[in-house]
C-alpha cells in the first residue's frame, strides 16, 4: 500500500495492522520535520530523496512539525494484504 503525506504531522504511534518493514521517501523542500522513536531515544533528520526502513507495527513513532513543503511516501503493508 502507499500513502502520501503532505506537511503531515503525527502523534508518536504503533500500525498494528502494519505486517513487515515501512519505507518512509520524503520529498519537497523543508526544515524540521523530524523522524522521532521516542523509546529508542532517536530523532532523525529526513532530507529529500532519502529512504528510511522500519518495522512500524513493533517501533513507537511519529514526526515533528515541518517548516516548508514536505511530501512523503509511505510504503507498507497490511497484515490482511497478503492473506487469502
Amino acid at each position: 500500500m502507499l500513502a502520501i503525506n503532505y506537511n503531515c504531522t503525527t502523534e508518536f504511534h504503533i500500525d498494528l495492522n502494519d505486517d513487515g518493514l515501512c519505507t518512509v521517501v520524503p520529498t519537497g523542500e523543508w526544515e524540521g520535520g523530524y523522524l522521532i522513536f521516542p523509546y529508542l531515544g532517536l530523532r532523525l533528520k529526513l532530507v529529500k530523496g532519502q529512504v528510511v526502513m522500519f518495522r512500524s507495527n513493533l517501533l513507537i513513532h511519529g514526526n515533528s512539525p515541518a517548516q516548508g513543503v514536505r511530501f512523503s511516501m509511505v510504503f507498507f503493508s497490511h497484515k490482511n494484504t497478503f492473506k487469502n
